[in-house]
């Protein structure tokens, strides 16, 4: 099929019905991927909005394990104030995630779990533990139940199942961001490869086109030139074309067979010379009119293809020619008129065009200081998740050395326990020995009570003796003296050694009742590392949360970036198909029509109403954050003056 058979109408019209076609292609194209990487950011900022109420959620159920351990180690009531408003927080955030999960089954049921987890541990072991507690007679039994490890094996369950929540919500964080990767590489390329492709397409078709329809009016032009000098041997281009060309040739060709014929007609004159004068005369009359009516309707049809050739469609032969030529004239001034139709068609469609690119800059710019808000924003939420990151890994520490500290005091209790066996066991000794003494001393009462009766039967011996026996009589009675001093010593000696006893007793009995003391004081040491060691444990996983936070927010930013660098592209190439399209206005320029100079006029700037920043999401899900600490009492204070 030859491009020569279309009219100049159909061929201006198909070639920019076919840039306009590209052109909506390739913004359709880009439209569709920034709506989808909308939809993908808004995806993401709903995920981060989960795994903010996620972190309070678990904040509340430290913070509830927290006041009743501190509830079980001092008795004070006043620290259950953390489990109320842990209880509270909890069923809140509960409430939020069951509401914005709703979509995802699997979420929901997980959630679930963690309630029904919380459920049990508050009634089977927190409920049960603080109503013992509340009754003296019962605050040991309250403390076994702790000690027996059953909310702690309802706390890890409740931990884990919390744990595989996160992990499924940070997975579909990743994959929402690889479809956003997706979208914007998708839009990138199809922005640079279709705009180069129009501007190579439109570059083309204008070549092809200026010289289709320049080059042909151009060579007409100088056929009719030749023509009026009289030169009817030249031939006649582009008769066979369909075009408005074709038409023009043919009337040219017209033209010149009215030429020949003219010549033909003079040397019919110089054969007829042999007729009458005056019928010569005539003829020759009549030749010269008809040689002037051809001769003024070419250069009438020359000065308008001149006209034409320079450009100016505003060209019409409004004289008429006779009857037998005025079909040309016509033909002349319809082929005209067509084209002037034609390019002012392909103006308006050429303003089309720039007005489309001037939204669509607009559009590219307004997204690129939205991106750069973007960035700034997530710039600094990444510097304040690293400073709350460094303030939980204080806390964290400072944990750490207090269940070190609590260690070494459980150490020096047993130590003390140790010190206070022995000593109970040195009194039992002291207690035998005493017992040994008092029997010692039973003998030598014995003794004396014998010696005595000794000395008094040596003393009525010695009275019956006599004289001679009164020496030994004295002897009797010192000896009897003696015994009875002796035992008079031993019973006091005695009666010490029962009052040493008695005393060895009693100290025994404050030494096991100290040792008593210290094992209860080691029992409650044990039970405060070990809340100690819980609280480090959950300051730890806090830390490793709000670590991989920092870690998905610095993604973001690069993202993010990444966003800002394709959409300075874009506005580049929107720029360049501005460029283009002036360039294609002002060729059409190049042509007079009624209206004066063609031109292209400039699109409105666009409305810049959505260019007002926007609040970044970030910043919302760092006051939650910061929300998921307060009911920690070890860095409250801290967290205010952050």
């Amino acid at each position: 099929m030859k491009l020569s058979k279309f009219k100049i109408g159909a061929k201006f019209a198909v070639t920019f019905a076919l840039l306009i076609g590209m052109f909506l292609a390739i913004a359709g194209t880009a439209f569709m991927s920034l709506r989808t990487i909308e939809e993908a950011d808004g995806w993401n900022v709903h995920t981060y909005n989960v795994l903010g109420h996620s972190d309070t959620l678990i904040a509340s159920v430290v913070n509830q394990e927290t006041g009743v351990r501190g509830y079980l180690v001092s008795g004070d009531e006043n620290f259950l104030e953390p489990y109320i408003a842990g209880k509270a927080d909890f069923q809140k955030a509960l409430k939020t995630l069951l509401e914005i999960t709703s979509d995802n089954p699997a979420q929901q049921a997980r959630l679930q779990k963690v309630g029904q987890l919380e459920n049990d541990w508050r009634t089977e072991i927190a409920e049960r533990e603080i109503a013992l507690m509340k009754n003296p007679a019962t605050v040991e039994q309250a403390r076994e139940i702790e000690a027996s490890g059953a909310g702690k094996g309802l706390m890890d369950a409740l931990r884990a199942a919390h744990a595989e929540f996160d992990t499924a919500e940070s997975s579909l964080l990743v994959s929402r961001t690889a479809t956003k990767d997706n979208a914007s590489a998708f839009a990138e390329w199809a922005i640079v490869l279709g705009s180069l492709f129009i501007v190579a397409i439109a570059s083309v078709l204008g070549f092809v086109l200026t010289r289709h329809v320049g080059s042909a009016v151009s060579s007409l032009t100088e056929v009719m030139r030749k023509l009026a000098a009289g030169d009817n041997s030249v031939d006649v281009p582009f008769e066979g074309r369909g075009d408005e060309i074709g038409e023009m040739a043919q009337s040219v060709l017209v033209f010149k067979n009215a030429a020949i014929e003219k010549d033909r007609m003079e040397r019919e004159a110089d054969e007829n010379r042999n007729l009458t004068e005056k019928e010569r005369a005539e003829r020759e009359a009549a030749k010269a009119a008809e040689a002037a009516t051809l001769n003024e309707a070419i250069e009438a049809l020359a000065g308008g293809l001149q006209q034409l050739s320079e450009g100016n469609l505003t060209a019409r032969i409004d004289k008429p020619f006779t009857e037998s030529l005025d079909r040309l004239r016509v033909d002349f001034n319809e082929s005209v008129e067509k084209l002037a139709e034609t390019l002012s068609e392909v103006k308006v469609n050429i303003d089309t065009i720039h007005a489309n690119a001037g939204e669509m800059r607009t559009a590219v710019e307004s997204l690129s200081s939205r991106t750069e808000q973007q960035a700034a924003a997530l710039e600094e939420t990444s510097a304040s998740l690293e400073e709350i990151t460094s303030t939980v890994k204080s806390s964290s520490e400072r944990a750490q050395e207090a269940t070190t500290k609590a260690a070494e005091a459980k150490s020096a209790s047993d130590s003390s326990t140790k010190v206070v066996s022995d000593a109970v066991e040195a009194m039992g000794r002291i207690e035998n020995a005493s017992g040994e003494i008092a029997k010692i001393i039973g003998v030598i009462d014995e003794i004396a009570f014998q010696t005595n009766l000794l000395a008094l039967n040596a003393g009525v011996e010695a009275a019956r003796a006599g004289e001679a026996g009164k020496g030994f009589a004295v002897v009797a009675q010192e000896v009897r003296e003696l015994a009875q001093r002796s035992a008079s010593a031993a019973k006091e000696i005695k009666d010490l050694i029962g009052k040493s006893t008695d005393e060895v007793e009693s100290g025994v009995e404050l030494v096991k009742a100290t040792g008593e003391a210290l094992t209860k004081i080691a029992e409650q040491v044990t039970d405060i590392s070990d809340h100690i060691a819980s609280i480090a444990t959950a300051a730890r996983e806090q830390s490793t949360g709000l670590q991989e936070v920092n870690a998905a927010v610095g993604q973001m930013d690069q993202v993010t970036q990444q966003n800002a660098a394709m959409v300075e592209e874009t506005t580049a190439v929107t720029h360049r198909l501005a460029s283009d399209a002036d360039g294609l206005t002002a060729l059409v320029g190049r042509f007079t029509m009624a209206g004066g100079k063609a031109s292209a006029s400039r699109p409105a700037a666009a409305n810049d109403e959505n260019d007002a920043p926007v609040k970044s999401p970030a910043k919302s899900m760092m006051s939650k954050v910061k929300r998921a600490f307060s009911g920690n009492a070890a860095v409250a204070e801290e967290w205010e003056d952050f």
